[in-house]
C-alpha cells in the first residue's frame, strides 16, 4: 500500500486537510523511530517519487490547516524592550507588533530609538526573494503610513538605534517548560 491508497482507505483527506505536508513515522525492525515529511497532495495526483510504499506499523499523520497555521509567525528585531517571535494572527499590522514588543510608547524609551526609519523584510510568496520595505517608525506609531499595513507569515521589522549604530543584542532568550526560561542579560556585555 502507498500513501495515496491509505488515504482513499480511510476516506480520503477532508476539506481541512493541509496535504502539501504529512508526517510518516516509521518504526524499523530495530524498534527505532524515524520521521520524514512528505507531500501528500503531490501522492494523491500520482507523482511516482512523492507516492511512498506503506510498512506494517507506519502511521501518517496530516495536520489541518488550522494546525499549520498556529506555527506560524512574524518577528521584531531592534530597539523594543523585547524582540523576538509572535504568533502570526490573520489581519495583524506593523502597528500592532510595534506595540506587542513593547516600549515603543515610552517617551524616555524612544529617545533611544531612530524615528525616521524601520524595515519591514518580507520574503516572497515562492521564498526565493527577501524584499526591504522601508518605512517612518514615528507615523507607523502615531498610526499613520505604514501603521495599518497587514503583515504576512514570516514578516520581520527591524527597529533601529537613534545613534544609527548597528544595533548589538545585549540578553539571550532561553525557552524551553524548565526553570529558567524567558530573556536573561548577557553576562559580559
Amino acid at each position: 500500500r502507498t500513501g495515496k491508497d491509505g488515504s482513499e482507505r480511510a476516506a480520503g483527506l477532508t476539506g481541512d486537510a493541509y496535504g502539501e505536508q504529512a508526517a510518516l513515522v516509521s518504526i524499523s525492525d530495530g524498534l527505532r523511530e524515524t520521521s520524514r515529511s512528505l507531500d501528500l497532495q503531490a501522492g494523491m495526483e500520482d507523482r511516482p517519487q512523492a507516492n511512498v510504499v506503506l510498512r506494517p506499523g507506519d502511521s501518517l499523520h496530516v495536520a489541518s490547516v488550522r494546525e499549520m497555521e498556529a506555527d506560524r509567525q512574524v518577528r521584531i528585531t531592534g530597539e523594543v524592550r523585547d524582540p523576538g517571535a509572535y504568533r502570526y494572527r490573520p489581519g495583524m499590522t506593523v502597528q500592532n507588533l510595534l506595540l506587542k514588543a513593547g516600549g515603543l510608547t515610552d517617551d524616555e524609551y524612544l529617545k533611544d530609538v531612530f524615528l525616521g526609519r524601520a524595515d519591514l523584510f518580507r520574503v516572497s510568496d515562492d521564498g526565493e526573494e527577501e524584499r526591504v520595505i522601508p518605512f517612518h517608525l514615528g507615523d507607523a506609531l502615531a498610526g499613520t503610513g505604514m501603521a495599518d499595513r497587514e503583515l504576512r507569515p514570516e514578516d520581520e521589522i527591524r527597529v533601529y538605534p537613534a545613534t544609527g549604530e548597528p544595533h548589538e543584542e545585549k540578553f539571550v532568550r532561553i525557552s524551553w517548560p524548565g526553570e529558567g526560561a524567558g530573556r536573561h542579560a548577557l553576562r559580559g556585555a
